[in-house]
């Protein structure tokens, strides 16, 4: 079972990628866990009404689709509902461009807008 944690130092030690954006990392983070392996991280950096939207995930959280599809609605939702009026993500690779899209965002530029 997956479990979302507050985001430490350890977490970000045992990620397989170590290369990121640390601005990301600063505000509301955290890490998706299994059995002891982080499969992703997710930092939100909100600036006014606008979040910035950073996440790094494994090959492996690729078998938890529906986890992390339902998850990342439940924080879309709680961010509307912080009264954050823009989300703003960038993509990595053509498939999390298309994820994006399929959540509603917009490409504008290098960012992805809802």
């Amino acid at each position: 079972m997956i479990a979302l944690e507050p985001l430490t130092e350890a977490h970000m030690e045992r990620f397989p990628v170590s290369e990121f954006e640390l601005d990301y990392w600063r505000g509301l983070a955290v890490a998706a866990v299994e059995d002891g392996q982080v499969l992703g991280l997710c930092g939100i950096s909100v600036d006014g009404d606008t979040a910035y939207v950073g996440m790094i995930l494994s090959p492996a959280i690729r078998q938890h689709a529906a986890f992390l599809h339902r998850t990342t609605l439940l924080g879309i939702r709680g961010l509307r509902l912080m009264g954050v009026k823009q989300i703003r993500a960038k993509a990595e690779t053509e498939i999390d461009a298309r994820w994006l899209e399929r959540l509603g965002f917009i490409r504008d530029g290098g960012w992805y807008i809802q």
